[in-house]
């Protein structure tokens, strides 16, 4: 069995074909198969391929007698003729390092689990000048499709190795017309979606070609994207699409849809000021547009003749990567520690319980730690709205985000007031600036509660907003809840509308409850948290 099948796609190659071939003849990894479908060239592509084949009986020729308008249907046409255990894809424009398949073959055959494989590439013009390398981020380890969704892992169709079963199990390329040269970008997608992982072999193993004097005219991925918006919504990655999308649409000049996209951008990302000047622009209409059109350029422009675009766009892609992994591979557990702190003894009640400065102490970091024995990748936020500790750099060392408000006499107003609830309501509302927003889930837990054996995870998670225990009359507990980080603006809001019923001495968990909305929980049966309630300090599990 050949181990790799390399498909060429040409149309009026006459120019540059035989460069592109000779790169695959030269290459030190011998055992392949070269299969190259003409989708009709007007000009001498085809003489030019017959030559080649009479040279290498390794090549094989499939001459379609229509015009498929683009890459994809030559792609599986030739898949259909595929021997290989891989599947390597080359441009009729671009040519290979020697060593290309080696290398990326090498890393194909140590770990089956890979789905796709790519590399850098040195970006050139038509007449083989140097305009900038590739700078790839580097591809996580876990949670690829989402990775992805904010960031375009591979150089171009030439970089790409499949195993061949990756091609049997998701299915060809996407011919229809309205994806277009996004072809490449849908299948990347779909590949990932499945679950594989992606590689990136981070030398310079193609030469990657432009013929229109610059790479950066390319359109964006907005078709094949929209093909796929369930999962970026699911991830809370929209805003990626909206950016592509107003960039794309200014780059048509539709002003309606660039201004429908801006909106939308600003929406979700309301401190990307470059788009709300952007906005501004486009609402005076051509000449507003003409004005974005030329900076945009002149970013462009500037970018390019400094060689650095490639350095800026891994840079974005490097910050998109980071925002994504931690949402995907961690969880935001925000501790409220509000409890009122005295020089008394430790003693409970159903409006205030008041504890010793030492008592208090011993309690969050029991409550931290058995976060980290339950949630052992979590990021754990304290929110101190009670008392300042003098053993504060101690507890600082133990979490990921310390936000101290205890000397803030407004908060401490109402933390040492009367009312049940109010003062956590006023911290969360003080703090929720400074809270790490780029996580996927939140849980909220009060700080003088444990976690302990009956916690699950996924107990939690669920298509609804919210997720606790919720009690016949209509109250969710406030010892522990999860919610999703679109909703963590709404989490704000809902306690800045608690606050009149607060100071009416309404519950803190009938509040939320009416405020959130019961259709809006998923109910659970068991929290999985310990503490200490009532008068006499009873010890509950939840």
């Amino acid at each position: 069995m050949t181990k790799v099948s390399i498909i060429i796609p040409t149309y009026n190659s006459e120019k540059f074909i035989n460069r592109t071939i000779q790169s695959v003849i030269d290459q030190t990894y011998k055992d392949w198969e070269l299969i190259i479908v003409d989708d009709l060239s007007k000009d001498k592509t085809r003489e030019i391929l017959n030559e080649w084949k009479k040279k290498d009986e390794r090549i094989h020729l499939i001459f379609l007698d229509k015009n498929s308008g683009g890459p994809a249907h030559p792609k599986n046409v030739a898949i259909s003729e595929t021997h290989g255990k891989y599947i390597a894809y080359l441009d009729h424009d671009d040519e290979w390092m020697k060593d290309k398949l080696e290398k990326q073959i090498n890393v194909l055959e140590k770990d089956p689990k890979i789905g796709f494989i790519s590399c850098e590439a040195d970006m050139l013009d038509k007449n083989g000048k140097l305009l900038y390398t590739t700078t790839t981020s580097i591809v996580p380890d876990s949670g690829v499709f989402p990775a992805i969704l904010s960031t375009n892992f591979f150089t171009s169709n030439s970089s790409l190795v499949i195993p061949k079963k990756v091609i049997d199990e998701v299915g060809g390329r996407d011919e229809n017309p309205e994806i277009g040269p996004s072809e490449d970008r849908e299948y990347e997608l779909r590949i990932a979606a499945a679950g594989y992982k992606f590689y990136v072999v981070h030398e310079v193993l193609i030469k990657y070609y432009s013929h229109d004097g610059s790479p950066y005219t390319r359109p964006y991925y907005s078709n094949s994207s929209l093909k796929y918006i369930s999962y970026y919504k699911k991830y809370n990655l929209e805003y990626i699409l909206y950016e592509d999308f107003v960039k794309e649409f200014i780059r048509l000049d539709d002003t309606q849809n660039s201004k429908k996209y801006c909106k939308l951008l600003i929406s979700k990302k309301p401190y990307y000021i470059r788009y709300d000047l952007i906005y501004i622009f486009l609402l005076f209409g051509k000449l507003g547009m003409f004005f974005i059109r030329q900076i945009l350029l002149l970013q462009s422009n500037i970018l390019y003749f400094l060689g650095k675009k490639s350095k800026y766009e891994a840079d974005q892609y490097a910050t998109y990567f980071k925002k994504v992994t931690k949402k995907i591979n961690k969880i935001n557990v925000i501790i409220t520690s509000t409890v009122k702190c005295s020089e008394k003894p430790v003693s409970y009640s159903k409006v205030r319980s008041v504890f010793t400065k030492e008592e208090r102490l011993a309690q969050t970091i029991q409550t931290i730690e058995s976060v980290r024995k339950y949630m052992p990748n979590a990021y754990i936020t304290l929110i101190e709205i009670g008392q300042e500790y003098s053993e504060n750099s101690k507890i600082e060392k133990l979490v990921d985000q310390y936000i101290n408000l205890s000397k803030n006499k407004t908060i401490r107003f109402f933390v040492d007031g009367i009312f049940k609830g109010l003062g956590e309501a006023v911290g969360i509302i003080f703090a929720y600036k400074r809270i790490d927003k780029t996580y996927l889930n939140y849980i909220k837990l009060s700080g003088r509660y444990i976690l302990n054996n009956n916690f699950k995870l996924e107990n939690f998670t669920s298509e609804k907003p919210f997720s606790g225990k919720v009690y016949d009359e209509k109250t969710i507990s406030t010892r522990l809840y999860y919610f999703k980080n679109q909703y963590l603006l709404d989490w704000k809001v809902k306690h800045i509308m608690s606050i009149p019923f607060l100071l009416l001495n309404r519950s803190i968990e009938r509040v939320l409850y009416i405020l959130i909305g019961g259709k809006n929980i998923n109910p659970v049966d068991t929290l999985g948290v310990s503490g200490k309630i009532g008068v006499n300090g009873e010890i509950i599990e939840e």
